[in-house]
């Protein structure tokens, strides 16, 4: 009987390191890739959402070309009040650059401001 509690305490123990090195070995990193930061600006009967995003070279693809490295993405962006559309904006950006270094870079990014302006509706 002290053997088979010895045993499960065991069991208990081993159980438990199996899952705690699990989740350290299975850890993801949940920062984005990407960043974005937005203000809205209410004036009269429109309203401006501003969103600049900075996207680093590292968390882009480049693929080597003759004599550069190049990379494109789109990214689209739609605007919601409550369940109702209201605006999309498509952004497409094309960069390039000659060093390969550049494009492991976290520190080299590409900054993109995009002001979406619609008209504001006042219900009463």
């Amino acid at each position: 009987m002290i053997t088979l509690l010895k045993d499960h305490n065991l069991l208990r123990k081993l159980f438990l390191y199996i899952i705690l090195y699990s989740g350290l070995v299975n850890a993801q990193d949940r920062t984005s890739p990407i960043f974005i930061e937005h203000n809205s600006i209410i004036a009269d009967s429109q309203k401006v959402e501003i969103i600049s995003y900075r996207i680093p070279f590292n968390n882009l693809l480049f693929v080597k070309g003759v004599e550069q490295y190049t990379s494109s993405f789109t990214i689209t962006f739609e605007l919601y009040k409550e369940e109702e559309f209201i605006l999309r904006e498509i952004v497409k950006k094309n960069l390039s650059t000659v060093k390969y270094e550049e494009t492991l870079s976290k520190n080299n990014v590409i900054k993109i401001l995009l002001g979406l302006i619609y008209l504001r509706v006042v219900l009463i």
